[in-house]
């Protein structure tokens, strides 16, 4: 069982992280045309990505003991309670999601057009959105649905006043 500090930091790396990709996605969904305003999302996209490494970290550290074999039994646990589904294999999402959200800040540092191109950003988007609607709404504590609903609504106002602007 982790220790008090363990889960205090492992949860509020979580809550950072989640923290930096919202504030990510309210920049790009109001759309703004100014190089600094994607200057600003991409200092916060790397933030986000730093912070979830140190959740990551924190996570295998404090509830696993550096062990693949217990993330994979404490991901099969979790999924089943959640899911009904008998499997770990959200465990190699999880490393999937890591992989491609560094990946994803590091390309943006090489590249500024990177996260433009839409052939890149809808597929990421919607991976990232799935995995973290999935470790906050669904696998996450229950205070997290409301957040994860105020975020939805939040991202569908500025899409919508977006539109009736440009």
């Amino acid at each position: 069982m982790p220790t008090p500090l363990g889960v205090a930091i492992t949860a509020w790396t979580a809550r950072a992280a989640v923290g930096c990709y919202v504030v990510r996605l309210l920049i790009d969904a109001s759309r703004p045309r100014d190089d600094r305003w994607q200057r600003r999302a991409r200092l916060v996209w790397t933030l986000g990505v730093a912070i979830f490494l140190m959740h990551a970290a924190a996570a295998f550290h404090y509830y696993h003991a550096w062990s693949h074999a217990a993330a994979w039994e404490h991901t099969r646990e979790q999924t089943l309670s959640q899911t009904g589904w008998d499997s770990g294999a959200g465990l190699y999402c999880n490393y999937a999601f890591t992989a491609a959200w560094l990946i994803d800040a590091a390309a943006w540092w090489f590249d500024c057009h990177w996260p433009r191109r839409y052939w890149v950003y809808a597929p990421l988007q919607s991976f990232y959105a799935f995995m973290i609607l999935n470790a906050t709404a669904v696998f996450g504590p229950s205070n997290w649905i409301p957040a994860a609903v105020l975020v939805l609504i939040a991202l569908v106002v500025l899409r919508r006043l977006r539109s009736c602007v440009a």
